[in-house]
């Protein structure tokens, strides 16, 4: 990977934090946080997914994306960064 590209990569995570975090305040709003903040999540990828003219990547993707940083301490930088790796095309989607 170029520095250009792990510059892009980091990029988008961090605009990915940014959306996950904004999600995370409203749980306690919402019975259904975790399907919410997927779904978010998938929303942001898949604009992303577009701009770079990609295939859009479905619920199952970014789902094996949450239960890989599931249980790290470290979750919701781990969660972005896959969330980035897919939008990027450089994590396999099914």
């Amino acid at each position: 990977m170029s520095p250009h590209q792990l510059t892009a990569l980091h990029a988008i995570r961090d605009a990915f934090t940014v959306t996950l975090t904004r999600e995370h305040a409203l749980r306690a709003r919402r019975s259904g946080w975790l399907a919410d903040e997927l779904a978010a999540m998938r929303a942001a990828i898949n604009r992303e997914r577009h701009r770079q003219r990609l295939a859009p990547v479905d619920e199952a993707a970014v789902a094996a994306a949450d239960r890989l940083a599931a249980g790290h301490v470290d979750y919701a930088s781990k969660f972005t960064l896959y969330c980035a790796e897919l939008a990027c095309g450089l994590r396999g989607v099914r």
